[in-house]
């Protein structure tokens, strides 16, 4: 491949990578518990960079989370809960554990503590059962989970010296496949009613989007002049 063109291909690879995260964070801008995706742009020099003595011509995206917390907003829900600080919620998956910021819980079928997904959430001694019949259930300040009056439990958080490492998982879901020691996160609370909206604003998401879109759009304007520019050199060959 053409050096020039190698150098255009890369940068709109790049460039397609960034309107993925835009994307995500539009859309996910009013998901409760959800963590803005973020990336960091890194450039690589060719041997005929070296050669040549110029700028690194090759361009790719690192991504990561933003582990900011967000703001925090009242909830009509009984099941809502927040946390304030560091931390995630601990739930139950097929895979095993997995972490989230995401307190829109609800109750299953069987009586389970949940996630919107059907995730079994964590309390400190395990899942979090409700009695049948036993009157309705709300999450009170500091994760206590309560049944008309009785305390089922408290809800179990979780949190990592390097979040970097944890791995996403679908919108606001994270798992721990690099094995990093599981801490208690310090200084941090839950509140009840409560539910996080994400640090970044809808505007931000669309503001990055469209920027995106504009580097995209100009990495292929490149590649069309070079094309064009070869096809002339051949005919004239």
């Amino acid at each position: 491949m053409n050096d020039g063109i190698h150098a255009a291909a890369s940068s709109m690879a790049a460039s397609m990578a960034q309107l993925d995260i835009a994307t995500s964070n539009a859309v996910h801008a009013s998901t409760p518990g959800y963590l803005a995706r973020g990336s960091s742009v890194r450039t690589f020099a060719t041997d005929l960079d070296r050669e040549l003595g110029r700028e690194a011509t090759i361009t790719s995206v690192q991504e990561q989370t933003s582990f900011a917390p967000g703001t925090l907003t009242s909830s009509t829900s009984p099941l809502a809960a927040a946390i304030g600080g560091e931390g995630f919620f601990v739930v139950d998956t097929p895979q095993g554990e997995a972490y989230t910021r995401n307190g829109d819980f609800m109750m299953n079928a069987e009586g389970v503590l949940s996630t919107r997904a059907g995730y079994p959430v964590q309390g400190a001694n395990g899942e979090l059962r409700a009695q049948p019949g036993g009157g309705p259930v709300e999450i009170r300040d500091g994760g206590v989970v309560v049944q008309d009056g009785l305390v089922l439990g408290t809800l179990r958080l979780a949190d990592f010296a390097d979040k970097q490492a944890l791995e996403r998982s679908g919108e606001t879901l994270f798992i721990n496949s690099s094995g990093s020691s599981v801490e208690t996160p310090k200084g941090s609370y839950v509140k009840g009613r409560m539910l996080e909206l994400p640090a970044e604003k809808g505007v931000a998401g669309l503001v990055g989007l469209i920027a995106a879109n504009r580097e995209f759009e100009s990495a292929q304007r490149v590649i069309s002049v070079l094309n064009k520019s070869y096809e002339k050199l051949v005919g004239r060959g």
